[in-house]
């Protein structure tokens, strides 16, 4: 009884705290599918014109967003380019604005806590309310924005992130190799932060589009994207490990030029990769069979197996 009236007064605050349209906004947001989501039918407009259609820019970056997050396949590169395109448009939906580029990066960071919060119905409202707030770019509320999402301020000179020579992180990782993002992810979260530069390291060049898309995800924030190779050399507990740094490649087409120039230089070292990453591979096959067979049984032993104690083999 007691846990259904606080459930019905927390309703009664929901509903008195937000007005209607926020709350329309939401159950909107919530029921998109994303097996429906067609970048190709979102229709282009002048950006300026999104300023008055707060409803449409907020669940339409919403929409493109949840598009790049739930399509990770490689040959998906093209679209997440294209949705990563259209954010950044939405985003910059006014250069009259005094603070065109944090307002840009305030409205994608509400935009991602408002899906990250979706089991959250009073930290979504916010959210979304905030995103409405922040859209007229008043100064004032991006900086207190900008506090509030523990993320700098960067001047407002015209000039794109990359010519600002602010913060950097020199190795990331995507999900073609160790990172559990894409490119178009991990250059929005490097938008965000506020980041002149990343260098995004691989240890395999066998998907050249994954490299591609970052590079071409830094052309579209306006953010420096530098390449790595990433290998290990020498034996066991004696190995060396090395990054080596692909400079001054400013687009796919210079990416591809590159590799194509240079492809009987790197026979070695792509060979090399190949090998360093299915004995990786290998090296992490032991390691889940050694835990299956040795310390499983061990963590099992006073458990049923339909215990929710009881854990599971881990997969290959």
């Amino acid at each position: 009884m007691k846990n259904k009236i606080i459930h019905i007064y927390n309703k009664i605050i929901n509903l008195f705290s937000f007005y209607n349209e926020i709350h329309k906004i939401r159950r909107k947001i919530n029921s998109i599918s994303i097996d429906k989501i067609n970048i190709s039918n979102i229709p282009k407009s002048h950006p300026r014109g999104f300023i008055k259609e707060f409803q449409k820019r907020r669940v339409t970056i919403v929409e493109l967003y949840l598009y790049i997050l739930n399509n990770l396949s490689s040959e998906k590169y093209n679209d997440r380019l294209k949705s990563l395109r259209l954010i950044y448009t939405e985003s910059f939906h006014s250069k009259a604005l005094k603070m065109p580029l944090n307002t840009a990066r305030v409205q994608i960071a509400l935009m991602k806590m408002a899906i990250k919060e979706k089991h959250n119905k009073r930290k979504q409202l916010e959210y979304i309310r905030d995103f409405s707030i922040s859209s007229y770019g008043l100064s004032n509320d991006i900086r207190r924005y900008l506090k509030i999402l523990d993320i700098i301020e960067v001047p407002e000179t015209g000039e794109q992130l990359k010519d600002l020579n602010l913060g950097w992180d020199h190795h990331v990782h995507d999900n073609s190799s160790y990172g559990r993002k894409n490119p178009c992810q991990l250059l929005l979260d490097a938008f965000i932060k506020g980041l002149s530069e990343i260098t995004i390291v691989y240890n395999s060049i066998s998907h050249p589009e994954i490299i591609s898309e970052a590079v071409e995800a830094g052309n579209i924030l306006g953010i420096k994207v530098n390449i790595g190779l990433e290998f290990s050399e020498g034996k066991q507990n004696k190995r060396y490990h090395y990054i080596f740094k692909l400079n001054n490649i400013s687009n796919a087409k210079e990416l591809k030029k590159y590799f194509s120039d240079n492809k009987e230089k790197l026979n070695f070292l792509t060979t090399g990769l190949e090998k360093n990453q299915k004995n990786r591979i290998e090296s992490l096959k032991k390691l889940i069979n050694n835990f299956n067979k040795i310390f499983l049984p061990n963590l099992n032993q006073d458990y049923q197996k339909n215990s929710i104690y009881y854990i599971k083999p881990i997969k290959n």
